[in-house]
């Protein structure tokens, strides 16, 4: 049973309280068992240091039985393969290779288990779940679409650190937009530029990408839109009544301007069966020529959340076909230009967007200021370092991956933080590693809204995306990441219980209900 937004609202009032108050007496409300907290890896008193020097004169650097028999753990190895060690970076040479697991087998950018090379340092790598308890396993790599409250990586040992990419839609897993989750990830990749690895630009498969292809020429546009009766815009969607509400907005800008929509949803005009598939194709040459025929492309996002901005916008970039857009406010740091790109949350209504589309198709010499970037190029250094600097593509090859390059984020990550504890280990004064974790800027979106109006103004039974239940489905993925924290936070050892840890979070709700 979903809960009214006033209790939900009190409710993370009072974390949010929590987590300021938290933070003044240096403590972490959402997870004081983090397997990095300060009190794990804090100094350690003299009377231990004593106690383990009479135990044990030389204690090794990995449990008995793991790793090469060195103390030196992966720089040993490395002078047996005939290595320099002066090469290697002074925070390798104290410990074994930390292991990696990818919790979801499908993902894994290997052929088998393997060892990696990274810019720190080298980490081994497997997708075999009956590592998870394995001592030298470090890193837990989890998908954001596919994370799941009921496969959850448990139990989480103390030395774990989990790692999250999720690139894709917010829609497909509300519950990791909520703090009290995300809270539990050490290392994140997201489209939010934000997180540690941002994948902000994936999209933008290159610079050259945007401006190697040529627009049509304005005046062949206007014979074609004669000649073939095309609209002024073109709209594909495949996926209808999803969280962003587009259909709806969509829906309310044709009773304005004429707009082909030759996707399955709104469904007003054919195309060749050929191209009816997305996946196959979207990238054909054939649909890409179709589609650089219409001056305007409705690019309209299936979320609404910062820096989520997908290959429908940069597709209409790439063609020639000027994007109206809907989705992260943003997004105009990612464009060629400051005149590339319309913003429809600019207009105060479909209808006000559409009498300003009718006059820029009237007005050829202002269109064409919206295209300039093909022929002038890109001017937004911005984008250009951030395409430019990046160390992985979204279909790059192995190592160049993003999901290879994040896997030796994390890699690296791992042998830094390995190499610190072993110093303050070996010497107490040394600090201690100092906790990380996400933040909610790493992947936080707002809950799901209609495009025109309020909610209120819609029947939950007779309206089509009321109906589909998106903002219940947001707020039910706070229960969940407030179960799972609960989860982490009881040490479970068994997904399968989360049932109880949710009744639980629902119960505290209710209380609270009857209490107000």
């Amino acid at each position: 049973m979903a809960v009214p937004t006033c209790i939900r609202f009190f409710y993370l009032t009072i974390c949010a309280i929590q987590i300021v108050w938290s933070q003044a007496l240096d403590t972490d409300p959402y997870f004081p068992n983090s397997p990095h907290a300060a009190v794990q890896f804090g100094p350690k008193t003299k009377e231990e240091i004593q106690s383990e020097s009479d135990n044990k004169s030389e204690e090794p650097l990995w449990p008995d039985g793991v790793g090469p028999k060195s103390k030196w753990g992966m720089a040993q190895e490395i002078l047996d393969e005939g290595r320099d060690p002066n090469t290697l970076p002074s925070t390798v040479r104290k410990f074994d290779k930390p292991l990696i697991l990818w919790w979801y087998p499908g993902l894994f950018p290997h052929q088998d288990y393997t060892t990696i090379e990274c810019s720190v340092g080298q980490c081994r790598t497997t997708n075999n779940r009956h590592h998870l308890q394995d001592p030298k396993t470090r890193g837990v790599i989890l998908y954001g679409t596919d994370f799941a409250i009921e496969d959850l990586p448990l139990p989480r040992l103390p030395q774990h650190e989990w790692a999250l990419i999720h690139e894709e839609s917010p829609m497909n897993n509300h519950m990791l937009t909520h703090y009290p989750l995300l809270r539990q990830f050490n290392h994140t990749a997201t489209f939010r530029r934000e997180s540690d690895f941002p994948l902000t630009s994936q999209n933008i498969y290159s610079l050259d990408y945007l401006t190697e292809k040529q627009p049509v020429p304005t005046d062949i546009k206007n014979a074609l839109k004669a000649k073939d009766d095309l609209a002024p815009i073109v709209y594909i969607a495949s996926h209808c009544d999803i969280s962003s509400d587009r259909d709806r907005y969509v829906l309310e800008l044709m009773n304005h301007i004429d707009v082909d929509s030759i996707g399955s949803c709104i469904h007003n005009k054919d195309i060749p069966l050929q191209w009816r598939d997305p996946v196959e194709s979207m990238e054909a040459d054939l649909f890409l020529k179709h589609i650089a025929s219409y001056k305007f492309h409705l690019a309209f996002e299936n979320a609404i959340c910062d820096d989520y901005m997908t290959e429908k916008l940069y597709r209409s970039l790439h063609v020639g076909s000027v994007p109206i857009y809907r989705g992260s406010q943003l997004a105009k740091d990612y464009m060629p230009n400051n005149h590339s790109i319309i913003m429809a949350d600019d207009f105060a209504s479909p209808k006000d967007l559409a009498e300003f589309i009718k006059k820029l198709d009237s007005d050829d010499a202002a269109y064409e200021t919206y295209l300039e970037y093909k022929t002038k190029g890109i001017t937004n250094q911005y984008m250009k370092n951030d395409v430019k600097n990046r160390k992985w593509e979204k279909f790059g090859a192995n190592e160049k991956s993003m999901f290879s390059s994040f896997e030796c984020h994390v890699c690296d990550k791992l042998v830094e933080r390995m190499a610190e504890e072993a110093e303050h280990k070996e010497d107490p004064s040394y600090p201690a590693p100092k906790p990380h974790f996400a933040e909610s800027s790493h992947l936080s979106c707002p809950q799901p809204y209609t495009s025109i109006g309020n909610p209120d103004d819609y029947e939950e039974d007779v309206d089509p995306w009321m109906k589909m239940g998106w903002i219940e489905d947001y707020w039910n993925g706070l229960d969940k990441a407030l179960a799972i924290r609960d989860m982490l936070d009881a040490k479970e050892k068994d997904p399968t219980t989360y049932h109880k840890y949710w009744e639980k979070v629902l119960d505290r709700q209710s209380n609270r209900k009857i209490e107000l």
